[in-house]
C-alpha cells in the first residue's frame, strides 16, 4: 500500500538524478534547463512538505543563479536567458501552491485582512508585535536579547 511518506521518499531519490540532469544540462538548450528546473521543485515540495515552498523556491534559485554564473563566462547572453527561463519555471512550479494557500484562507474566513492573519503564527496565537519580553518583576519591560536583571 503506498502512504504519503512512501511518496515522499521516492521525491528524494528521485531529486538527486534531476539535480544532477540540472547541473549537466545547464549547457544545454535553456528550455531544457527550465523544464527541469520546474519538476525539481515540484519533486522538492514534495519531498520536503514542512518546509516553506518560498524557501525551497529560493534554494532552487540560488542553486540555478551558481550554475547559470558558472556557465556564464563560455556561454554570455544564453546564461542569462536560461536564467530567466529557470526563474520563470520556479515561479510557476511555486504557483499553484500559493493559490491553494488563498483557496484555504478564502474558505476558512474570507473577509479576514491578510495582514491580520499574518500577525498570528501556526497555533492561532497572536505574534508580539514588539521585541521586549514580559514586564518584569518591577514592572519594566525588558529587551528578549539582554539576561534578565536580578
Amino acid at each position: 500500500m503506498l502512504t504519503p511518506n512512501h511518496l515522499v521518499r521516492i521525491a528524494r531519490l528521485l531529486l538527486v538524478p534531476l539535480v544532477a540532469m540540472i547541473a549537466m544540462t545547464v549547457t544545454a538548450q535553456p528550455h531544457v534547463t527550465a523544464i527541469l528546473c520546474y519538476f525539481a521543485v515540484a519533486m522538492m515540495m514534495v519531498a520536503w512538505p514542512r518546509v516553506r515552498a518560498a524557501d525551497l523556491a529560493a534554494s532552487a534559485l540560488v542553486m540555478l543563479v551558481l550554475l547559470c554564473f558558472a556557465d556564464a563566462a563560455r556561454a554570455g547572453l544564453a546564461a542569462v536567458l536560461r536564467l530567466a527561463l529557470g526563474t520563470a519555471a520556479i515561479g510557476a512550479a511555486v504557483l499553484p501552491f500559493k493559490l491553494s494557500r488563498i483557496r484555504r484562507l478564502a474558505a476558512q474566513n474570507g473577509y479576514a485582512p491578510l495582514l491580520e492573519r499574518r500577525a498570528k503564527d501556526r497555533h492561532g496565537r497572536r505574534a508580539s508585535a514588539s521585541p521586549v519580553a514580559p514586564a518584569s518583576a518591577d514592572g519594566m519591560a525588558r529587551p528578549l536579547l539582554l539576561p534578565p536583571s536580578t
